[in-house]
């Protein structure tokens, strides 16, 4: 597992307990003796990674999951590094298109290939 990887499965609330596929899981657990998760942990280190106060940047792929790409302490964070993967294309800040719902904002991206790359912030 790369270190991509692994930041992936961190970040990503969806893998909150879900121990069997975590790659801090021990080889030799037992469930029926253990009082801890099978890391080793009291609790679960993809919960505490969530359950941050910073402002969660993610980015839609091609599978149509949404991966987290970072985590950011204020808008300005968010807008330079939105405004650096718009630059990898070879646009502006400007260019991008920014929408909301009641629980994100969207923004696309757009790329030098075609479509945009879809990216939503939660607050």
């Amino acid at each position: 597992m790369t270190n991509e990887d692994y930041t992936h499965f961190m970040c990503n609330p969806r893998n909150i307990r879900n121990c069997d596929a975590c790659p801090d899981r021990m080889d030799h657990y037992d469930r029926e003796t253990a009082i801890t998760l099978p890391c080793g942990q009291f609790h679960c280190w993809v919960d505490l990674t969530c359950k941050s106060d910073k402002i969660i940047v993610e980015k839609l792929c091609s599978d149509g999951e949404w991966n987290v790409v970072g985590y950011f302490d204020d808008d300005d964070d968010v807008e330079e590094y939105l405004t650096l993967a718009a630059r990898e294309n070879g646009f502006y800040y400007e260019d991008i298109v920014h929408g909301c719902s009641s629980e994100y904002s969207y923004y696309d991206v757009p790329t030098a290939t075609g479509p945009y790359e879809q990216y939503r912030v939660k607050y």
